[in-house]
């Protein structure tokens, strides 16, 4: 049953995992990414990420987000977060930094402000 999720709450879902898995709707996204390619780094929660062609301009793959491109590497992927909670932890870390340097709200707001207002 679909339904909304407050954002507190969403935030507290996001704490109480591991990872989160992001899988891009092609019917909404053709190659940037959605607010759930963000939102787990709020609470510092690693996202693994079916791959986008936009993904490597909002995140260096492999150090602050992981990408799958198949179900063989998410299952390796899935596996390796398992047996290295400190890699994973260092991942969740390093996308949490990135996110709240480039990606928030306020960044976007800036952004098309200037992009408005620049000649």
């Amino acid at each position: 049953m679909a339904c909304r999720i407050a954002p507190k709450t969403l935030a507290s879902i996001y704490a109480e995992h591991a990872w989160g898995l992001n899988i891009c709707n092609e019917n909404n996204v053709i190659n940037g990414l959605n607010h759930r390619s963000f939102e787990p780094y709020t609470q510092g929660t690693p996202v693994f990420h079916d791959d986008m062609a936009d993904l490597s301009r909002c995140f260096e793959p492999e150090r602050e987000i992981l990408i799958y491109r198949n179900v063989e590497q998410l299952i390796e992927l899935s596996r390796r977060a398992k047996h290295s909670p400190s890699w994973l932890a260092q991942i969740g870390m390093q996308g949490q930094r990135r996110v709240l340097a480039e990606h928030t709200y306020l960044h976007r707001a800036q952004t098309i402000l200037n992009d408005l207002f620049s000649n």
